[in-house]
């Protein structure tokens, strides 16, 4: 116990080093993971309190009846709470608060903790300050983010905010295409209207779907979102004309079928590349990975070392090729064009004619995947560093022959 507080403490002094910044008691608090741990819980439990109060608040609103009053003193106690936490944080991180990294994120969360905290200390109930309070919820994100045990849901939930601007500009291109077809279907209607053609029946419709600007893009929005029925918009565009009718079905199949789609590959595309920018997502999904190489490797040296000895010689190595089990582990590893003979040389690295586990984890890591730029430069060095030990050894060889001449007298060119 003490050697992992010990290695904790170490870990948290070099990061704080790594950012230039005085260590303090405060910088040791806020930097120490169960910090963090312990302010992630109060705010799970402050969205679970605003959650109980907002549906017990809703009950009582409907049954004339009054709420605890309790709720609003625990509420304030949430928000002096975490008061008291960004004080904390600022005065342990000093600058780094509002200019290191995610300094974003921190004072968007000090902006919400701050207007909650305005909110439940001065207990007005307008629609603004009821909007202040629900905003408090958003910070159940940053607990999220926070929590280390819950990757994939971390995963998930960084995508999303990576996609905020993205969906920003999605929203624009349906508005843009909303308010397209939008003028080109009022035109036809008021063409249609002033020309005294236009049924009881298709004008109620017209002034239901088509009245103006704002109700035509929203009556066009819900033809492609399932908020109605499209064909029930359809039918005044169709009772107008036949072309106009085909207009609206080219509207829906370019906005369904071309404009959603191109968003969602966009947006697939993004949250892919969104979880290569998260650290921590990074360093979990490496380790996931080398605990799976290490489990395929180890299941592979339990089968070739039949005898249980914990090494594998030659001959148990040449025959277990012919195992369909081990040329599958050799096929995943990418070792399957190797000749095994050769395979096994390079795996052997003590020279002992045995191949134990260690061995075979660091050849398999060694030998398995492509090349890297790295690999490749260290090849040129030994190449350029041998080329230069046999050119010596040439000079060297020749100088001495030069020494046996003068030695013997006469010359052997």
């Amino acid at each position: 116990m003490t050697t992992k507080r010990q290695n904790r403490k170490a870990r948290i002094l070099q990061r704080l080093r790594l950012s230039a910044q005085p260590t303090t008691r405060l910088t040791l608090l806020v930097a120490n993971p169960w910090f963090n741990t312990f302010w992630n819980s109060l705010i799970v439990a402050s969205v679970v309190l605003n959650a109980h109060h907002a549906h017990i608040g809703m009950v009582a609103a409907l049954s004339a009846q009054s709420r605890p009053a309790w709720y609003a003193r625990a509420e304030q106690a949430f928000s002096c709470l975490f008061v008291l936490e960004i004080v904390i944080r600022v005065a342990g991180m000093r600058w780094g608060y509002v200019c290191g990294q995610g300094k974003y994120w921190r004072i968007f969360d000090a902006l919400v903790v701050m207007s909650t905290a305005v909110v439940d200390i001065t207990n007005k109930r307008n629609d603004f300050m009821r909007m202040l309070r629900g905003i408090r919820v958003i910070r159940l994100l940053r607990a999220i983010k926070g929590a280390r045990m819950l990757m994939r849901l971390r995963l998930m939930v960084a995508c999303m905010l990576n996609c905020v601007s993205s969906l920003f500009w999605a929203l624009v291109v349906i508005l843009l295409v909303l308010c397209f077809f939008a003028i080109l279907f009022l035109q036809a209607a008021e063409g249609f209207i002033v020309a005294g053609k236009a049924t009881p029946q298709t004008l109620s419709l017209l002034q239901l779907y088509y009245a103006d600007i704002p109700t035509t893009m929203l009556s066009l929005f819900m033809a492609v979102t399932g908020g109605v029925d499209w064909i029930d918009i359809y039918k005044p565009m169709r009772s107008i004309h036949t072309g106009w009718g085909l207009c609206f079905l080219l509207y829906v199949f370019f906005v369904v079928l071309g404009v959603f789609n191109v968003f969602i590959g966009l947006f697939v595309e993004q949250a892919l590349d969104s979880s290569q920018m998260d650290n921590d997502l990074i360093l979990q999904a490496d380790t996931d990975k080398a605990k799976a190489f290490m489990k395929d490797v180890k299941k592979m040296f339990k089968e070739i070392d039949t005898h249980e000895q914990g090494t594998v010689s030659v001959e148990q190595f040449m025959s277990s090729q012919r195992d369909p089990r081990i040329i599958s582990y050799m096929q995943r590893f990418g070792l399957s064009m190797i000749e095994p003979s050769f395979l096994f040389r390079l795996l052997d690295k003590d020279g002992s004619d045995t191949i134990e586990l260690q061995e075979l984890v660091v050849g398999l890591k060694r030998c398995s995947g492509q090349a890297r730029s790295s690999d490749m430069l260290m090849l040129i060095m030994l190449v350029r560093s041998l080329r230069d030990e046999v050119k010596h050894a040439l000079l060297n060889t020749q100088e001495r022959f030069c020494q046996l001449e003068s030695m013997a007298g006469f010359s052997t060119v």
